[in-house]
Order: C-alpha cells, then sequence, then structure tokens
C-alpha cells in the first residue's frame, strides 16, 4: 500500500510540475504579440502625459480625464 502511495504521490508531482513549466514560459505567439502591443501603447502613454506636463497643459487635461472628454 505505502508503495502504491508514493508512486501516485511520485506521478502527481510530476505531473504538477510539467503543469507549471508549461506556464511559466508562454510560447504562445498570440500572447506574445499582445504584451508587445501592452508594452507600446504603455510607452504611447507615457511620452503622451510627459508631452502635456511639460507642454502646460496639466489643468486642460486633468479636467477633461474628470469629464471623460476627449
Amino acid at each position: 500500500m505505502a508503495h502504491a502511495l508514493e508512486a501516485w504521490k511520485r506521478s502527481s508531482v510530476d505531473a504538477g510540475m510539467r503543469g507549471l513549466k508549461r506556464h511559466v514560459e508562454p510560447e504562445d505567439p498570440e500572447l506574445m504579440s499582445t504584451r508587445a502591443t501592452l508594452g507600446e501603447v504603455t510607452m504611447r502613454l507615457d511620452l503622451a502625459e510627459d508631452l502635456i506636463e511639460n507642454g502646460g497643459l496639466v489643468d486642460e487635461w486633468k479636467k477633461r480625464k474628470l469629464c471623460g472628454a476627449r
């Protein structure tokens, strides 16, 4: 009985480790593309915020942001 339990435990741990390895390093092209797009959008947002702040448009930007206007 102990031998069967040990074999079951080993099998479960091995399967779990394989599952974790699959999720740790995603190779999915769609996920990689989405992450790249998110990075680009984030950089554009940072740039836009810097331009707004350095251009003295902070008050107008905050007002529009609060009103939901574009």
